[in-house]
C-alpha cells in the first residue's frame, strides 16, 4: 500500500527530450527504506513521461536536476503526447486535438499491443506504428498507430475538419531530432488534403 500518492510534479531536459514525471511512492513495503535512503540522499522516486516513453516508466532522478512545475503544466503536457508545441498557441493545439480525438485518434493511439500479431491478422493492410502527423504550417501535432486501410475515411474527415492538409510519417522520421523537421512533405508516407 503507497504511503502517499502524487504531490510534486516536476520536468527536467534530457537532450532533445523534455521528461516530465510526479513524484511517488511504492506499493510495496520492502521498497520504502530504499526509497527513503534515495530521497536523504537527493533522489526523487517517480513516474516519468516523454515523448520517448509516452506510458512512462518509474525509476528515481538527482532532485537537482528537476524543475518543480505545476499539476496544471503536468497535465497539458500529457494532452500533447509530451511533445513540445512552439508553434501554435494551448487554445489552437486543444482545438485540433479536439477534432482529432472526435475521430478516434487519441494521441499515442494503440491499434495493438502486438505489431506483430496485428501485421499477421491483417496482412495487406498499410499499417504504421507510432507514427507522426505533421499539418502544414504548423508542424507536428500528433503521434500514434495509424492502419490507413482501415483509417483512411476517418483521417479524410480529420483534414475535412482542420481545412489543411497533413502528412503522415513513420517512427523516426518524425521522433527525436526529427520533430521538428520543415521537410515532412517529402518524406511522408501518406497525405490528407481537404476537399475544397
Amino acid at each position: 500500500m503507497k504511503r502517499y500518492e502524487k504531490s510534486r510534479y516536476f520536468k527536467m531536459f534530457f537532450d532533445t527530450l523534455i521528461v516530465y514525471g510526479y513524484e511517488d511512492d511504492s506499493e510495496f513495503e520492502e521498497d520504502y527504506q530504499v526509497l527513503d535512503h534515495a530521497t536523504s540522499n537527493g533522489y526523487i522516486f517517480g513516474k516519468w513521461f516523454s515523448e520517448a516513453c509516452i506510458y512512462g516508466e518509474y525509476g528515481s532522478n538527482r532532485i537537482e536536476n528537476l524543475v518543480l512545475i505545476s499539476r496544471e503544466e503536468f497535465e497539458e503536457a500529457k494532452l500533447r503526447g509530451w511533445c513540445i508545441m512552439d508553434q501554435i498557441t494551448k487554445d489552437e493545439f486543444e482545438e485540433l486535438r479536439k477534432i482529432f480525438e472526435s475521430n478516434e485518434f487519441y494521441i499515442a493511439r494503440m491499434i495493438s499491443g502486438l505489431k506483430s500479431l496485428y501485421r499477421s491478422k491483417y496482412p495487406t493492410n498499410e499499417v504504421y506504428f507510432n507514427a507522426n502527423i505533421f499539418v502544414d504550417g504548423i508542424g507536428k501535432v500528433w503521434y500514434g498507430d495509424i492502419d490507413l486501410t482501415l483509417d483512411g475515411e476517418k483521417l479524410q474527415k480529420v483534414a475535412d475538419q482542420i481545412k489543411k492538409p497533413f502528412f503522415i510519417l513513420s517512427e523516426m522520421s518524425g521522433r527525436f531530432e526529427f520533430k521538428n523537421r520543415e521537410d515532412y512533405k517529402e518524406v511522408a508516407k501518406a497525405s490528407f488534403y481537404p476537399k475544397e
